[in-house]
């Protein structure tokens, strides 16, 4: 049910913990995942007309404002909105609560890398620290803190250690071959995208998850894919364990004061 007035869910209150996000100096991963997970959302659609009425498409992360939350762009591109869609973001509470939607809308879309970043209606959650372009290194210890079974097993974030192995680079590619022209090519080589490739095992739910420095406690990515044998059906049983993230430099420009 909709509170038309405020624009937001109706529902008990959530949880939000005070202070800074996450640790920096080195503190411990207990202490880190404590802080950071009550940053972290599940990003997906709603309709108050079916069962479950909050369907998950992904993982996502507050930023800035406390009020907007980043994801990659592909995780809301799942939106039907000729099924009465709405895009929202569910945040997790305790173990016997349910976890509370707030309707939420586009705020920016990256131009080459495939990020997003939504406005949502509600509480404001602690935003996690941006890191800086440079911190995006190849062997710095990091954690990625998101959903990979979605909401199979209740929303309950979980964490994974790994280490960001190579700094590779990709090129976008076209959505059909119709536009596989002379000129698009010529684009397609200029336009270089850096990803960072981890030495840990990421599922299709935790697109959108914070990759997060264990040291300073600040993302330096955005989980985006992992590359496993076969397709989708068969990333639980058969995964590569070799994932990528978005490093942060291409989310800066889509949090503004960030």
């Amino acid at each position: 049910m909709i509170d038309h007035e405020r624009r937001r869910w109706v529902g008990a209150g959530v949880a939000v913990v005070a202070g800074v996000s996450a640790p920096a100096g080195g503190g411990s991963l207990t202490a880190l995942y404590e802080s950071a997970r009550h940053s972290v959302v599940a990003v997906g659609t709603f309709n108050h007309l079916r069962n479950p009425q909050f369907k998950f498409l992904g993982s996502g992360f507050a930023v800035g404002p406390g009020t907007r939350v980043a994801t990659c762009a592909h995780v809301i591109a799942g939106l039907d909105t000729a099924a009465n869609e709405v895009l929202a973001i569910a945040v997790p509470r305790n173990a016997s609560d349910p976890p509370r939607a707030f309707e939420a809308r586009v705020f920016g879309r990256g131009t080459i890398a495939d990020l997003a970043t939504l406005d949502f209606f509600g509480p404001k959650l602690n935003p996690l620290t941006l890191g800086q372009p440079a911190d995006a290194t190849a062997g710095t210890d990091v954690v990625m803190i998101g959903f990979p079974l979605g909401t199979a097993m209740g929303l309950v974030a979980a964490i994974h250690r790994g280490v960001i192995a190579a700094n590779t680079p990709s090129h976008v590619p076209a959505q059909s071959s119709a536009g596989l022209t002379a000129q698009a090519v010529l684009a397609s080589r200029l336009n270089v995208l850096e990803l960072l490739q981890l030495d840990l095992t990421a599922y299709p739910g935790n697109s959108g998850s914070p990759l997060i420095d264990t040291v300073t406690g600040a993302v330096v990515g955005v989980v985006n894919m992992g590359l496993v044998k076969g397709n989708r059906e068969t990333a639980f049983s058969q995964p590569t364990g070799i994932s990528y993230a978005v490093p942060v430099k291409y989310l800066l420009p889509l949090v503004p004061g960030g």
